[in-house]
């Protein structure tokens, strides 16, 4: 499959076209801003197949997730798990978000202030600022879903608000 027609199978199969982010969560306002993402990478094996694919951001996500990957090599497989797990279940859900996100922020406690080798900085802004929020994930999936999807996700967002009021 060529490339063209695998990044569109992936953009209409995953929803991104309704839901407006992309793999790892992260806006768009254009699909022309997306670009493919080996979850396995090339230099370990990974071919360009639909199952070793994800659409991430190429200015945000798709940077970050290769930035992670030069310095926290754990972590960024961590994160390709969660992206596999998504193909696996055919789609991308508020839980792998939320894991992502837990992932990510760590990262950012851990490497926050750190400089790469060329003087500039690991993390940057825009890695965080254009990450959707997830209350607004569950918005968008209302409409996609089921209701008891959406009394499952009500649950999760209460537990997670109750929890931030604690902190």
């Amino acid at each position: 499959m060529r490339m063209g027609k695998l990044t569109n199978k992936l953009y209409y199969d995953f929803q991104l076209d309704q839901t407006g982010f992309d793999f790892m969560g992260y806006t768009f306002n254009d699909k022309k801003e997306l670009s493919f993402h080996h979850i396995q990478p090339k230099n370990y094996g990974g071919k360009t197949l639909y199952n070793n694919g994800a659409l991430l951001v190429r200015d945000t996500s798709h940077n970050y997730i290769h930035t992670i990957e030069n310095v926290d090599f754990k972590l960024f497989i961590e994160i390709s798990q969660l992206l596999k797990d998504e193909h696996l279940r055919g789609a991308i859900t508020l839980d792998h978000l939320r894991a992502i996100r837990d992932i990510l922020e760590l990262f950012e406690k851990k490497y926050n202030g750190g400089y790469t080798s060329k003087g500039l900085p690991i993390i940057k802004d825009e890695f965080i600022k254009r990450r959707i929020k997830l209350w607004k994930v569950i918005l968008t999936c209302v409409t996609l879903h089921s209701a008891d999807w959406l009394r499952k996700e009500w649950d999760m967002l209460i537990f997670m608000i109750s929890r931030m009021q604690v902190q």
